[in-house]
């Protein structure tokens, strides 16, 4: 399966999940959310299907990078303790042998 597959499912799911909630990073509400992260994909692949990691966000924040405001925002959510933690592994680095395998997508698929 293809990770792109995964991505769009991953996608839908914390669009869904949060739906209720505006921009993580400035508060409204958009008419065309993103899935945005938090630690960068590009960055954090590792975090790339992370639920606390993503979250719903409007486009603007999300192609400007709005990293302070997101960070405020995930405090706001899931407390200063996990957002510790989010960055603790983040800066930790890729684990080890990690690579997105099919059983590992199988299992992002499925925790959906």
């Amino acid at each position: 399966m293809k990770i792109n597959t995964v991505q769009k499912h991953f996608n839908d799911y914390i669009r869904n999940r949060d739906k209720n909630l505006g921009c993580i990073s400035c508060g409204i509400k958009p008419k065309n959310p993103h899935a945005g992260h938090y630690l960068p994909v590009k960055w954090y692949s590792w975090l790339r299907f992370d639920k606390q990691n993503v979250n719903l966000q409007c486009p603007k924040c999300n192609r400007k990078n709005n990293f302070i405001g997101y960070r405020q925002g995930l405090i706001k959510k899931i407390g200063i303790e996990q957002v510790i933690d989010l960055e603790r592994r983040g800066l930790e680095g890729k684990p080890k042998g990690f690579s997105w395998t099919e059983k590992r997508k199988q299992k992002i698929l499925k925790s959906l």
